[in-house]
């Protein structure tokens, strides 16, 4: 983007992308860009992430998006929610009511 249409890239644009790569199911490769963006993520590009690995059941990168959500916003319950979720989900029983 920078190179050819001159546009320095934002957090939206890799929210997007975190949006497009999470839609085909590849949460490990959302993650990766995450960790890899030049500016910390926020709470809307992980809590997008969280809830992709919760439609994908996708434990291990919903309990990184989900630690990241909480330490941001810890009074919010949606990613207490979406882990209860994934972990039912996933039949993890013995995780769900761990946090």
């Amino acid at each position: 983007m920078e190179s050819v249409y001159a546009a320095r890239r934002e957090l939206k644009h890799y929210g997007c992308m975190t949006h497009l790569f999470g839609r085909v199911g590849l949460t490990k490769e959302a993650e990766e860009m995450i960790e890899a963006m030049p500016m910390k993520g926020d709470i809307f590009v992980w809590g997008d992430l969280l809830g992709r690995c919760r439609t994908y059941g996708n434990v291990e990168v919903a309990e990184k998006a989900a630690e990241q959500v909480m330490g941001m916003k810890p009074e919010d319950g949606g990613a207490y929610s979406a882990m209860a979720s994934v972990y039912a989900n996933t039949e993890r029983w013995d995780d769900f009511g761990e946090g």
